[in-house]
């Protein structure tokens, strides 16, 4: 039997609130489904007063972040792979667009700050193409607001799948895990400076601008008081991508994990 795609177990945790990650290495860890669902944390709500509109949030998941940003009257889009988070996002009142952030992607060069928050600095399994794709996003200026691992956690790519309650597997993709320790040599390879490391409700957050553009926060102070630019616009209709990484069977465990995952993110969009 065909394992489910990543994309079709999601769409039915999104139902039942119910949903976790099963590790190459077996270990499982829970999906914090109703956290995404819920209104932001207080956590959430000190990061989003970082960001200057217009925001792309990456990997927006059901929005709750693009949501709380508009409310806030800060022009914001979310950009997810997964149609039913797409759904239930704009059912919500989110602006968003079913679209990989390394698709071809409205307003390129235009966008003051993206969001890579909940993990989603792991995408793809390869951190640095992604955070050169988001860096080739901003503007002159603009920033990147990111979640990380706690000091000491690993760093590291790996293999993962997601799991139900009753055990059935989707296929395997590449994710990464970078910690606050891990995240300097990545930011330098991608061309970006670290603006600032911060904990706040026992999760650790980093602020990153442009190296090209010198020590960025100075700059991004000056972007909020100037009037925020318009959104920027894109076609009414866009081709859907995949809802997941290209299928993979289940590592062999004799192979090391970081090897593996980093074999099956070469065919991932760099």
């Amino acid at each position: 039997m065909t394992p489910p795609r990543p994309a079709e177990l999601y769409a039915r945790a999104l139902e039942e609130r119910s949903i976790f990650v099963r590790r190459e290495d077996g270990g499982r860890r829970s999906v914090p489904i109703d956290t995404w669902l819920a209104p932001p944390t207080a956590a959430d709500r000190r990061v989003l007063d970082r960001a200057v509109g217009p925001v792309l949030d990456v990997g927006c998941g059901p929005g709750r972040h693009a949501l709380a940003l508009a409310r806030r009257e800060v022009a914001a889009v979310g950009v997810d792979i997964a149609p039913a988070a797409i759904r239930r996002a704009r059912d919500r009142g989110a602006r968003v667009l079913l679209a990989s952030v390394f698709d071809p992607l409205p307003g390129a060069g235009q966008w003051q700050t993206a969001l890579l928050l909940d993990g989603n600095i792991g995408i793809g399994g390869r951190p640095v193409p992604l955070l050169g794709r988001v860096r080739s996003l901003l503007a002159p200026g603009g920033r990147i607001l990111c979640e990380l691992g706690r000091p000491g956690s690993a760093t590291r790519c790996e293999l993962i799948a997601l799991e139900d309650a009753e055990g059935v597997r989707s296929t395997w993709f590449a994710w990464a895990r970078v910690s606050v320790d891990g995240l300097p040599p990545m930011a330098e390879r991608a061309r970006l400076e670290i603006d600032e490391i911060w904990e706040s409700g026992s999760r650790w957050f980093a602020q990153l601008s442009s190296a090209s553009e010198g020590r960025g926060l100075t700059l991004n102070r000056r972007c909020r008081t100037a009037p925020p630019p318009p959104v920027p616009e894109w076609p009414a209709t866009t081709a859907a991508v995949a809802a997941s990484a290209p299928r993979s069977s289940p590592p062999r465990p004799r192979r090391p994990a970081a090897r593996t995952a980093a074999r099956s993110a070469r065919s991932l969009p760099s």
